[in-house]
């Protein structure tokens, strides 16, 4: 996610809104599905970390500060 400059939980939630198609390639999910919902809640509700683990079971923690 950093080659596309999403480092932080608010890189991830300004690609949500200005670009959700490109978050769903990046994150490799469909916007319909329920871990995508669960991401975006999460993010939406993060007051400092933020995981994302994909179903390969690698991921990244982000966090508010970068």
């Amino acid at each position: 996610m950093q080659d596309e400059k999403v480092e932080t939980v608010r890189d991830l939630l300004i690609l949500l809104y200005t670009d959700p198609k490109q978050l769903e390639d990046l994150l490799e999910l469909k916007a319909s599905s329920k871990r995508w919902g669960e991401i975006v809640r999460n993010a939406q509700a993060s007051n400092g970390m933020f995981l994302y683990l994909n179903p390969r079971k690698s991921g990244v923690v982000l966090d508010v500060r970068g």
